[in-house]
């Protein structure tokens, strides 16, 4: 039932404007999927573990290393960046090595050849939150692309278990300023029940909230009214785990994770 109401749920969401990667909690329909990443050492493998609200599956990259494959990641082409455009990368990342992991803006050219950009790493062994922000500054006949990246050793074995990366997102972000207004967003209860209320500040011209599931799918898309800076929603039916609000402004887009229990 509760998979019923979910597919009823996403076909009333108008189409998501912002954030071109596709298959970030690399899974479908609960199947496990690697469909749209490419694996630059072909050594990455999906397993059945994910961040709370992830799903039942992630992807196990090993590192590299200067005997063999060099560097250990996993990448995807990214059609329709707009040039100058900021945008925002998030994802989590589990790490029981002391070899660094993380996740990159990145650039390949017309040779195949992968750069990263920016990016976010950690060594924790636990599921981390890691967030980028920046721009692709594209080259004649380059492409960008999102880079996963299980770091790098000196010799030819890499310790186990493996760095895991799952809930891989990207949309288009605001400017540092803008990004701290992102505190201004006000969701409630915590953590979310069978209802939500979300407030934010009433000089924002705020025109549509969206609720995003943890595979970045649409789920709930209301119109906002520009006299009145507050909206619910309601949860009842849905799973507990991670969702993400998304606040559409003039030019911009601001976002707002919550918990939800699933009661």
């Amino acid at each position: 039932m509760k998979t019923m109401l979910l597919l009823l749920l996403q076909t009333l969401c108008t189409p998501v404007l912002f954030g071109q990667l596709l298959n970030g909690s690399f899974e479908d329909g609960g199947a496990p999927s690697f469909e749209h990443w490419t694996d630059q050492c072909s050594q990455a493998q999906l397993v059945e573990e994910a961040p709370p609200g992830g799903g039942a599956w992630s992807l196990s990259l090993p590192a590299g290393n200067v005997k063999s494959c060099f560097p250990g990641y996993v990448y995807q082409v990214l059609d329709g960046i707009e040039p100058g455009q900021s945008y925002l990368l998030t994802g989590w990342v589990k790490n029981e090595t002391p070899i660094t992991a993380g996740i990159y803006l990145g650039k390949i050219d017309e040779l195949g050849q992968i750069s990263t950009l920016q990016g976010d790493t950690t060594t924790a062994d636990e599921w981390t939150f890691l967030s980028v922000q920046g721009d692709f500054p594209l080259g004649a006949n380059e492409m960008a692309a999102i880079v996963l990246s299980g770091g790098l050793t000196g010799g030819p074995s890499q310790p186990s278990p493996y760095p895991l990366f799952d809930l891989i997102e990207l949309s288009a972000a605001n400017s540092a300023g803008e990004r701290l207004s992102e505190k201004a967003i006000h969701a409630y209860p915590v953590p979310a029940t069978d209802e939500l209320t979300v407030e934010w500040p009433a000089e924002w011209s705020v025109r549509q909230v969206r609720l995003l599931g943890a595979d970045g799918r649409c789920l709930l898309d209301k119109v906002a009214d520009p006299n009145f800076p507050r909206m619910e929603f309601v949860l009842s039916g849905m799973p507990g785990g991670l969702y993400l609000l998304q606040l559409q402004l003039p030019g911009r887009v601001l976002h707002k994770r919550i918990v939800a229990t699933g009661k």
